[in-house]
């Protein structure tokens, strides 16, 4: 965790013992993001600067500085040489990682920057503000591209699908969004819960999304149809932040009742409870490690391996392209092998140019065991999505 100190420290959950101390920020840490690879850490700070760190060494890479006002938000790019950060400036700051140059300051939202995604196609970007509105960017010519309006409150949280087609927003107005990036229209309103939306994510099939909430919930959406598929009950305060494991059967939740908890999703089930000593504020958990840090509301982060998170079911991915798919457990390129890119182009043939394939392939694409395969180099498990990720111009 963080200490008042303001130093980082490394705990193991079974060993109940501090594996490593990192010196941090000089403010409190709102937003944290691992590497594919598991090696590396991005986090931003109220004292208005990202730090980039070494999780093997403990080493603080890089300081990355620009931003006026708090750090809200990062997000590291899958193969971890860029970042995008959100801040209460107004303003996303897009950053090469190897450098520390800022190569991109995106202006246009006109209040804070509360929540930033990147799209999977790394060309676009997603952000979400204060002033009620998400925004489109165009990573290359630093320029927003549009505006999504319906939310009558702050969006609070964005994320894209895996096959870059859609984006999901959570806002303070209790409702949930799903967005066409191609059109810019919504498509879906989400109701249900009672209170704000803090953190939403999605399913790695792209098929469910998971919501955290201020009523003190967690619920499973289905996004073909809008339905609640499960509500999860067992935090005592509001539910700050979610994440899916890499099959898609288990969740991460942060409360405000100072716990953190592990969840089954097909049994809704709470599998582990973490008690933090404060409000946890942010989680992320590590595709390749399975290890989770978790950032509290008063300045302390806890890097934790969870006991009882097993993945229960094989990892899932989304190939860029016929050439290049990126394991999520090992971070490694590898071309996806013959028979996967011939599963995908026989239940892609028939998708008309305006249909997502994440909502509209039927389950027995996403089932079909020609999709399965190895990663080269680590030798995991892998199970392909059934489509590629849509390429916009």
């Amino acid at each position: 965790y963080m200490s008042s100190d303001k130093t980082l420290r490394l705990w193991d959950l079974e060993a109940s013992e501090c594996l490593r101390t990192l010196e941090a920020h000089s403010g409190g840490i709102n937003s944290v993001n691992i590497s594919l690879d598991g090696r590396r850490l991005l986090s931003g700070s109220d004292d208005k600067t990202l730090r980039l760190w070494n999780l093997e060494t403990g080493e603080c890479l890089r300081i990355l500085k620009g931003h006026k006002n708090r750090v809200s938000s990062v997000n590291v790019s899958p193969d971890g040489r860029r970042a995008l950060s959100g801040c209460w400036d107004k303003t996303l700051r897009l950053w090469d990682l190897e450098t520390g140059e800022c190569l991109r300051i995106l202006e246009g939202h006109s209040d804070g920057v509360n929540s930033v995604y990147l799209n999977p196609d790394g060309n676009r970007a997603i952000s979400g503000s204060w002033d009620n509105t998400l925004r489109v960017w165009d990573l290359k010519a630093g320029e927003c591209l549009y505006s999504l309006k319906g939310h009558s409150e702050s969006v609070n949280s964005v994320c894209v699908s895996p096959d870059g087609c859609h984006a999901f927003s959570g806002s303070w107005d209790k409702t949930l969004r799903v967005w066409d990036l191609k059109t810019g229209k919504c498509l879906l309103m989400l109701e249900g819960h009672t209170k704000g939306v803090n953190s939403v994510c999605v399913s790695p099939d792209g098929r469910r999304a998971l919501s955290g909430c201020y009523d003190q919930t967690l619920r499973l959406w289905d996004l073909k149809t809008g339905k609640c598929l499960r509500t999860l009950k067992g935090h005592s305060n509001g539910v700050n932040s979610v994440c899916v494991s890499l099959d898609g059967c288990r969740a991460i939740s942060g409360s405000s009742d100072n716990t953190l908890r592990v969840w089954d999703l097909e049994t809704d089930e709470s599998l582990a409870i973490y008690n933090s000593g404060s409000a946890v504020g942010s989680a992320a958990l590590s595709t390749s490690t399975g290890n989770v840090v978790c950032g509290t509301l008063d300045g302390q982060m806890h890097f934790l391996t969870p006991v009882n998170f097993p993945n229960s079911g094989l990892a899932i991915l989304t190939a860029s392209n016929l050439r290049q798919a990126r394991c999520p457990c090992c971070a490694i390129k590898f071309a996806p092998p013959p028979e996967v890119i011939a599963a995908i182009r026989q239940h892609t043939a028939t998708l008309l140019p305006d249909h997502s394939p994440c909502l509209t392939l039927p389950d027995a694409a996403f089932n079909d065991s020609r999709l399965i395969t190895d990663c080269p180099q680590c030798g995991k498990p892998l199970k392909f999505n059934p489509f590629f990720v849509h390429q916009f111009p």
